[in-house]
């Protein structure tokens, strides 16, 4: 017989107890720049990874290649006399602002994937934060 919320017994009292087999509300954790971490899943750039797949984050970070700005800035002030030379100082240039890149990488059953690459070293602390949260209340 079913009981008064169309499942289980009839208790002939409220709903039938729960012996921790429903699962917990997803609850959100971090939602910002188009990066969502709830208790069940990491959306990220339109990809979206289960919590119970991943094994494993770690932040990342990469400094600026220096050694290609110092070579690209020689080879350019080298060249600065034939006209060709403003492309490599160009070059160097756009490496030393595009800067050192910050992220996370996550560990799951398929190997190790960078899911997120930032600037911003502090938006990925906090969504390394989120999924560490998110794992441990898994």
């Amino acid at each position: 017989m079913q009981g008064p919320y169309g499942y289980g017994p009839s208790y002939g009292y409220g709903p039938p107890p729960s012996y921790g087999t429903m699962q917990r509300m997803e609850q959100p954790l971090l939602a910002e720049r188009g990066v969502q971490v709830t208790t069940a899943r990491f959306i990220v750039g339109g990809t979206t990874y289960p919590i119970s797949g991943i094994v494993a984050v770690s932040p990342f970070s990469e400094p600026p290649n220096w050694v290609s700005i110092v070579i690209w800035g020689l080879f350019g002030l080298l060249t600065i006399w034939f006209g060709v030379g403003v492309v490599p100082l160009g070059y160097a240039l756009w490496i030393l602002i595009k800067g050192g890149q910050y992220g996370v990488a996550i560990q799951t059953a398929s190997g190790n994937v960078r899911a997120l690459v930032s600037k911003d070293a502090a938006f990925a602390q906090r969504v390394a934060m989120a999924l560490n949260n998110a794992l441990a209340m898994r």
